[in-house]
């Protein structure tokens, strides 16, 4: 199995609290490499570093989960409206339950953020291969 890195998405991005319905997209990149995170919700729905296209499948909208996850968000593909889910890897899976494998905890430190699933505690994380699959 390849080296894993951390995933550090780099961006201007504020605490989940300042999140709402209105706010733009993001594009989320890997800090040491640069690639930008890409969902192929037409192949096989992973999210990986293997396309590098300026398309809708690589923004993303971030939306508050509220309620008794107050902290946590939800990250859907700007081309198909797809929440991603963390189940190990992370996709854009078919259930679509809005469960905690679809909710996320950001952690920011200036412009670079850590991106941590709800359900199994763990950061995402990029393989150091040329596919560079996302997992959490």
């Amino acid at each position: 199995m390849p080296p894993r890195m951390p995933l550090f998405a780099v961006m201007s991005f504020a605490a989940a609290s300042a999140f709402s319905s209105s706010s733009l997209p993001y594009k989320l990149h890997v800090a040491a490499s640069g690639k930008q995170l890409h969902a192929n919700d037409e192949g096989d729905m992973l999210l990986s570093t293997r396309y590098q296209s300026d398309d809708d499948y690589s923004r993303f909208n971030i939306e508050v989960v509220g309620g008794s996850n107050a902290e946590s968000v939800r990250v859907r593909v700007v081309a198909d409206d797809r929440m991603l889910a963390a189940t190990p890897q992370i996709t854009a899976g078919s259930a679509q339950d809005d469960d905690d494998t679809e909710h996320f905890i950001v952690h920011t430190a200036g412009d670079v953020v850590r991106i941590q699933s709800v359900a199994s505690k763990k950061f995402w994380v990029v393989d150091d291969s040329p596919s560079g699959f996302v997992r959490a």
